[in-house]
């Protein structure tokens, strides 16, 4: 019995015990579950709070970074635009810095516009003894003024016309001179002053001598001669290749005589620019944006009445500059003064041949273009000797191979041809075998050298049918 109540004792014991072990074993487990679901718990809420704050921070970085984008484009664009005007400037600056006038280096003209007083320096070179030589007293008896424009390099340009049509520079009523800017070249200024000192026709003006500154050049005209021939009644500006028939000029001049506010020339009315950019003539958009210019006289000749010409070069002044002299002076320019232009075809400024019937029409024109130093000789001589050619009748030339040509000048003695058999009738040489039909013309004789007036020569056809005529004539009287 007592056996019993021991193991019923014992095994009252393990129970109990085992129950406390699983009672701590349950705690155990609770604790350990309450554990890991605040473990757990923790770290979400640990997980929350870093993801919260990297979102935040996230935040913060994107606003900064939008900010600095904002800043970064604001900065490119302000130096973008700081940038471009500074190169506009720069660029602006050198053209004019290459154009500009104290120092006369202004040999590239800009395609901006550039006011052109800004361009042009006033003065010249040369002394008032030189002056004189040219236009005496101020211009008082002088009627024509003749200024030409030249290169200083082109010295037998200057003698070709000094030892032709300008001749008349000796008359009082008349005065020529050469119109010439900076050369740049020690040696060529040397022979420049040493050419003046002899002849005394040389006006220097204060600007590089090239092509992109004719319209100094023209202006630098217009002001010597305001300053130095204002009396002058009228003012031709020329070029050094032009042949001018002055007896015919002056005639023109007598038969306008006290008009005002007038240029004379070949007109050019309608004239579009030249977008070319590889020809001499080329004008951008930005120089020149009209389709059209406005009415002007070509610029190897033109005549303008002297009360003009101060009103001209004062406006001109104001204007912006353009490159085309005769556009902008007698085109621009005197639209603006609302001065008026005349063309008249004897201002030709076109290029004649020294042959043919370009020989006959120097004496009905008063400016031809574009001739070398020997053309002007050939003209000159032309224009003096005044039997030579008869240009007046329209005639019918008979030629060697039996075709017939019609000639409207001296009777087509100027035809050349090849020199054989006898035919030549270039150089005034009339051969016989050049039939002229209908036309007393006028023949040089090779042996003595002389003009004199001949009947036109008939072909043996000719004689026979004359002979035919006259013997059946004489056997029909007989009868």
């Amino acid at each position: 019995m007592l056996q019993k109540w021991s193991l019923w004792s014992c095994t009252t014991v393990q129970l109990c015990q085992l129950s406390i072990l699983r009672a701590h074993y349950q705690q155990s487990v609770v604790m350990k579950a309450r554990e890991d679901i605040c473990s757990a718990f923790s770290l979400v809420i640990a997980y929350q709070c870093t993801f919260d704050s990297h979102q935040a921070h996230h935040r913060k970085l994107c606003t900064t970074t939008v900010r600095v984008s904002h800043v970064i484009l604001v900065i490119i664009i302000l130096a973008v635009f700081v940038t471009h005007t500074i190169f506009v400037y720069s660029r602006e600056s050198l053209e004019i810095q290459s154009i500009v006038v104290k120092d006369a280096k202004n040999q590239v003209i800009p395609t901006i516009k550039v006011a052109t007083k800004d361009l042009y320096e006033r003065g010249h070179f040369n002394d008032p003894v030189t002056f004189a030589r040219i236009c005496d007293e101020n211009g008082a008896s002088v009627n024509l003024l003749i200024l030409i424009t030249s290169a200083p390099s082109r010295q037998d340009h200057r003698m070709a016309i000094r030892q032709t049509w300008g001749h008349f520079g000796t008359r009082r009523d008349v005065g020529i001179g050469f119109m010439l800017g900076n050369s740049r070249d020690p040696a060529t200024e040397e022979q420049l002053s040493a050419e003046n000192l002899l002849y005394g026709d040389l006006i220097r003006g204060h600007f590089d001598d090239a092509y992109l500154n004719l319209t100094l050049k023209t202006l630098s005209m217009f002001e010597w001669t305001a300053s130095h021939c204002s009396g002058a009644k009228y003012l031709l500006k020329t070029d050094d290749d032009m042949f001018v028939n002055v007896p015919r000029l002056l005639d023109f001049v007598g038969e306008k005589f006290g008009e005002k506010r007038t240029i004379y020339g070949r007109l050019a009315e309608r004239w579009p620019p030249v977008r070319d950019d590889k020809s001499k003539y080329f004008v951008s958009l930005e120089e020149f944006s009209p389709a059209r210019y406005p009415t002007f006289t070509t610029g190897p000749a033109y005549l303008l009445t002297a009360d003009i010409i101060p009103e001209l070069f004062s406006k001109a002044l104001e204007m912006p500059f353009f490159k085309m002299e005769d556009v902008f002076l007698t085109g621009i320019v005197a639209e603006q003064l609302q001065i008026q232009r005349v063309g008249d075809s004897q201002f030709l400024n076109q290029r004649l041949s020294t042959i043919g019937s370009g020989r006959c029409k120097v004496k009905t024109v008063i400016s031809i273009h574009d001739l070398k130093p020997n053309e002007l000789y050939e003209f000159w001589k032309q224009s003096l000797d005044g039997n030579i050619f008869t240009c007046d009748l329209p005639v019918k030339v008979k030629r060697t191979d039996g075709q017939f040509v019609r000639r409207g000048c001296g009777c087509g003695i100027n035809e050349r041809r090849k020199r054989t058999g006898g035919v030549d009738v270039g150089r005034n040489v009339l051969r016989r075998r050049v039939v002229i039909v209908g036309c007393v013309v006028t023949k040089r004789s090779p042996q003595m050298g002389r003009t004199t007036a001949a009947a036109a020569p008939a072909s043996s056809v000719v004689r026979v049918q004359m002979m035919t005529l006259s013997w059946l004539t004489a056997i029909g009287l007989m009868l």
